[in-house]
């Protein structure tokens, strides 16, 4: 979802699998500094049994930060 002119951005992204209980967040926010410069920040939210594909990878959540310039 854009807002305040396509300046502010909100994405999410998410995946589930039902049988196995497991499921993963990535919720993101960008925001457009300048015409160039895009500042972005999200987390990414990993949760489940050991078992599962994803879920054996349960303890690495992480925040993510990006600064893009283009030219």
């Amino acid at each position: 979802k854009r807002v305040l002119g396509d300046r502010l951005e909100f994405e999410v992204r998410t995946a589930c699998g039902i049988d196995r209980g497991w499921g993963l967040a990535f919720p993101r926010v960008s925001y457009l500094l300048r015409d160039d410069l895009r500042v972005r920040l999200g987390y990414l939210a990993i949760g489940g049994p050991r078992e599962s594909v994803i879920g054996q990878f349960r303890a690495n959540d992480e925040v993510v930060m990006q600064a893009r310039y283009s030219f």
